[in-house]
C-alpha cells in the first residue's frame, strides 16, 4: 500500500511539474511559481510521504477555499485540452499505435472560436500527451472527412415509386462539394426531384493516413503515416522503456549512471547508430558509456523483442 501511494504521489508530482510550462502565470511570475509550490505540498501532504514535512492530510484542518485563486477561464480551457488529448488517446488504443510511438500530426476542428483558442493556449499540453510533433487547429473538417451520400430509401421510396432507382442511382454520383451544400441547408435537383439533406444518408469516412474521432463538437484527427525517421524514434523510446525497467529491476538508485551495452539489428540497429536518437537513449537512462557490439554481458542484462526485433540489453553502474 505505501508503495502504491509513494507511486501515486510521484505520478502527481511529474504531471504538476511538466504543465508548468503550459500555465503562463506559473511560468511569468513569482506567484504562479507560489501556487505550483501549494499543489506540490498539498500533493505530498496527502500522501504523508515524508514526515519532515508535518502530519497526514488526516490530521490537518479542513482547508478554506481561497475563491481568489481559482480561475475558471483556464479550468475551461484546459478541460477542452482534456477532452481533445482523450479523444487522441481513444485513438491510439483503437488503432493499436502505443503512445511511446511518435506521429507526425494532430489536427483539431472545432466551428467554436473559443473552443480553437482553448486548444491553442494548450498545444505543448497537447503535443506532449499525445506525442506527435505539430498540432494543426481548424474551423471545419474538410481537409479530415470525405463526404459521401445515398438515397434514403425509406424516406423517399413510396415518394418517388418507380422513380426511385434512377434518383438513387444519381444520388451515388454526388461530389463532395455538392454533399456538403446539401448538408449546409440547400438542394438539389437530382433526377428531376429537388431534394434536401434530409431525403439522403449522408456517409463521412476520413481521408486515407487518417484516423478521426468526434466529440462535443470536436473533431480530431491522427495522421498515423510514420515515416522511417518516426520509426525509428519510436524503437528507441521502445528501448529507453525496457532500459528504465532493467534499472529497476536491478535495483540501481534513480540517480546512478550507467554503462549500457545494446546488441539489435534492423531499423532498431540504425537508430542505435543514430546520434540524435543515441543521444535520447543516453539522457534518458543516464548513460555514460553505450556500447553496441555484442559480448560478455555486463552486471544485468536482459532479452527483449521490439517489432519482432531481438535485442539484448545489458546493463552496470558506470
Amino acid at each position: 500500500m505505501e508503495v502504491h501511494v509513494k507511486r501515486e504521489v510521484d505520478r502527481l508530482t511529474n504531471r504538476i511539474l511538466n504543465n508548468v510550462c503550459d500555465d503562463a502565470d506559473a511560468r511569468d511570475d513569482a506567484e504562479g511559481f507560489e501556487r505550483v509550490l501549494d499543489l506540490l505540498r498539498g500533493v505530498r501532504r496527502v500522501g504523508a510521504v515524508d514526515a519532515a514535512e508535518g502530519s497526514s492530510v488526516h490530521l490537518e484542518s479542513y482547508p478554506e477555499v481561497d475563491q481568489g485563486r481559482i480561475n475558471p477561464d483556464l479550468e475551461a480551457s484546459m478541460g477542452i485540452a482534456r477532452r481533445v488529448v482523450g479523444l487522441g488517446l481513444s485513438l491510439r488504443e483503437r488503432e493499436r499505435i502505443g503512445v511511446r510511438r511518435p506521429l507526425p500530426e494532430l489536427t483539431v476542428a472545432s466551428t467554436d472560436k473559443a473552443t480553437r483558442l482553448s486548444v491553442e493556449r494548450h498545444l505543448a499540453h497537447i503535443i506532449g500527451e499525445l506525442n506527435v510533433k505539430k498540432v494543426t487547429v481548424v474551423d471545419v473538417d474538410d481537409d479530415l472527412i470525405q463526404v459521401s451520400a445515398k438515397a434514403n430509401f425509406k424516406k423517399l421510396g413510396k415518394r418517388l415509386g418507380k422513380k426511385m432507382k434512377a434518383v438513387a442511382d444519381a444520388v451515388a454520383t454526388l461530389t463532395p462539394e455538392q454533399v456538403r451544400e446539401l448538408m449546409d441547408g440547400g438542394s438539389l435537383e437530382i433526377a428531376g426531384e429537388v431534394l434536401g439533406c434530409d431525403d439522403l444518408l449522408i456517409q463521412r469516412e476520413p481521408l486515407p493516413g487518417l484516423v478521426v474521432e468526434s466529440e462535443g463538437g470536436v473533431t480530431v484527427a491522427l495522421d498515423t503515416a510514420v515515416d522511417q525517421a518516426l520509426l525509428q524514434e519510436g524503437l528507441m523510446r521502445e528501448l529507453v522503456n525496457r532500459v528504465q525497467a532493467l534499472r529497476k529491476a536491478a535495483g540501481l538508485d534513480v540517480s546512478d549512471r550507467i554503462r549500457l551495452q545494446v546488441s539489435a539489428a534492423g531499423e532498431l540497429q540504425q537508430a542505435l547508430e543514430n546520434e540524435s536518437l543515441a543521444g535520447i537513449l543516453r539522457s534518458e537512462t543516464l548513460t555514460e558509456e553505450l556500447i553496441l557490439a555484442g559480448g560478455e554481458s555486463l552486471d544485468h542484462g536482459s532479452r527483449e523483442t521490439i517489432d519482432e526485433i531481438q535485442v539484448a540489453v545489458s546493463i552496470q553502474v558506470a
